[in-house]
């Protein structure tokens, strides 16, 4: 049986070598751009890892705040590419936002750079929670409050998501574009709103 691999594995392959704590242009362009042949990889690279967070095999990952961020991309934007449009992208949601919650409080956030930061923080952006999404702008707020000259134009566009993210849970308690692969059903509302809303890359398949 093949080693799986650990935290730095993860660490590696999502952020690269870190400048200042920021990634390079091309590997920020790498994280929200849909690519099958990336889903691909990660599903085969990385797919036993969500196997093992979700049944909390993966806990002790979260002693150290790189460790724990680590699993929070584990929980959180693996399944979104290795399953992207099915449930299963949003199994682990819970896990990854509990995860964050816990390291917030202790602090973890703080010991990481910016762009690792913005990632501690996407699974209260990922929440269908209003207190969380307003969590999520707080902190991103203060990301961008934090920022760099240099950064701050980035941190502006994570703040803008979350904003967006947190006005679409404020008005539909959820995010409608889960509906299908979630066996919900759209009210007439959220009907309206699908047709020209972003899925933020989870079409269903």
């Amino acid at each position: 049986m093949s080693r799986l691999p650990g935290p730095a594995a993860v660490l590696d392959y999502w952020f690269g070598t870190l400048t200042d704590g920021v990634a390079s242009a091309a590997r920020r362009r790498r994280w929200f751009k849909a690519s099958a042949e990336d889903d691909a990889e990660i599903a085969r690279r990385f797919g036993p890892l969500i196997d093992r967070a979700r049944v909390g095999a993966l806990d002790h990952w979260l002693r150290r705040a790189e460790w724990r961020l680590a699993y929070i991309l584990v929980c959180d934007q693996f399944p979104r590419q290795a399953f992207r449009g099915t449930a299963q992208a949003f199994a682990t949601d819970a896990r990854a936002r509990d995860a964050a919650a816990d390291g917030v409080e202790h602090g973890h956030d703080l010991a990481l750079g910016p762009d690792q930061r913005a990632f501690f923080y996407m699974p209260f952006e990922h929440a269908e929670s209003r207190l969380d999404q307003h969590v999520s702008v707080g902190l991103f707020t203060a990301l961008q409050d934090a920022a760099s000259p240099g950064y701050r134009q980035q941190a502006a566009s994570f703040l803008a998501y979350a904003r967006e993210h947190r006005d679409v849970v404020q008005r539909f308690g959820r995010f409608p574009h889960r509906n299908a692969v979630l066996g919900r059903r759209s009210t007439a509302a959220e009907r309206a709103y699908l047709k020209t809303a972003s899925g933020y890359g989870q079409t269903a398949r």
